[in-house]
């Protein structure tokens, strides 16, 4: 959380305490995966939110990253926009 694009998000102690906040969510995992993949290659660092979504098992990859976005979807794993995630549940 501690990239620049996050600067809009509060101070760097308010950008922490959302980060605390998600880590005392019940349904929180911490991921360490012990492989790596090679899928977007214009953007390799990106590759790592990959590595964790198969590891965790998630459904979703929630992002604003195009590189990530360009994929729709990745081993059954589906990536959306903030804005489609919340559409997916807005009823």
């Amino acid at each position: 959380m501690l990239r620049p694009k996050f600067n809009k998000v509060g101070t760097i102690n308010e950008r922490q305490g959302i980060l605390e906040q998600f880590l005392d969510l019940e349904n929180t995992v911490l991921v360490s995966p012990d492989f790596q993949l090679n899928v977007i290659e214009n953007d390799p660092e990106d590759n790592r939110v990959l590595e964790c979504a198969l590891e965790g098992g998630v459904q979703y990859i929630v992002s604003g990253d195009e590189h990530l976005l360009a994929l729709e979807e990745f081993q059954g794993i589906i990536i959306v926009s903030p804005a489609e995630f919340v559409k997916l549940f807005d009823t």
